[in-house]
């Protein structure tokens, strides 16, 4: 870690460094839905498994599903005891209207109960450092004369159901930063940095803000941070987000 700090810190050259995460976790910036044919195969099959075929093969689908939605081997039992409650409210129902209503309603953070205490407090610690890297994003911003990259856009997207994994994302002309809750309940940072941001604010506060984002994550979790990519192109993602503010009440402006 410390050997990838010097490299984003002294070197942010032309060379385009770029960190997927393991958890299958982007910024898919701005805003982006999750396309859900994958999820709603995999709920039915799992309701309907003892009738599809040799139950050897059925688990094997219902695997390889999981392991590419990246969701955690209890979600089975969690669908099945959403689906009796749902039969218990609403007896008539067919299997496609509760299909339709879990995929539309279910987010990754609803197996965050499934977790043990000890998660659930790397959770909040996560979140928490997500807040704090948005505050120093803030304090950078108040130091930038231009006033055009002074405007930060905040979106809260526990408020909708458009996105499986996103809580919340910051955006800047000159950076991204996502909170995000993985399918093993979780939450984890994700952060990108603009090709152009040293001629946006300096190296002085490309630094800063650099430094910030890793004192905020630092020790055990170090791990909860990924950086998507250090040459991206923050500045037309603002820029879209700023236009969809006008018609969503979850995107927050804000002018320093």
């Amino acid at each position: 870690m410390k050997k990838i700090f010097e490299r984003i810190l002294n070197s942010l050259t032309d060379e385009d460094i770029e960190f997927t995460s393991n958890e299958k976790t982007t910024p898919d910036s701005p805003i982006q839905t999750i396309p859900s044919d994958d999820f709603h195969a995999l709920i039915s099959t799992i309701l309907n498994k003892t009738n599809l075929g040799p139950i050897n093969e059925v688990n094997d689908k219902i695997s390889e599903l999981m392991e590419t939605l990246d969701l955690m081997s209890e979600f089975q039992e969690y669908l099945l005891d959403k689906h009796k409650e749902y039969q218990s409210l609403k007896p008539k129902h067919t299997q496609e209207e509760f299909i339709i209503s879990f995929g539309a309603q279910f987010k990754n953070t609803d197996l965050v109960e499934l977790l043990p205490f000890h998660a659930k407090k790397i959770n909040f610690k996560v979140e928490q450092a997500y807040f704090d890297i948005v505050k120093s994003i803030k304090e950078i911003q108040k130091e930038i004369p231009q006033s055009n990259l002074r405007t930060i856009a905040e979106s809260d997207l526990t408020k909708v159901n458009i996105n499986r994994t996103k809580l919340q994302q910051c955006n800047t002309p000159f950076c991204l930063v996502v909170l995000k809750c993985s399918g093993y309940g979780q939450y984890n940072i994700v952060y990108a940095i603009d090709q152009n941001v040293i001629d946006q604010i300096g190296n002085t506060l490309t630094s800063n803000l650099l430094r910030k984002i890793y004192e905020h994550t630092s020790h055990e979790l170090s791990k909860f941070l990924q950086v998507y990519s250090l040459k991206d192109d923050c500045f037309s993602d603002f820029e879209e987000v700023l236009k969809m503010s006008a018609s969503k009440d979850f995107i927050k402006i804000t002018q320093y």
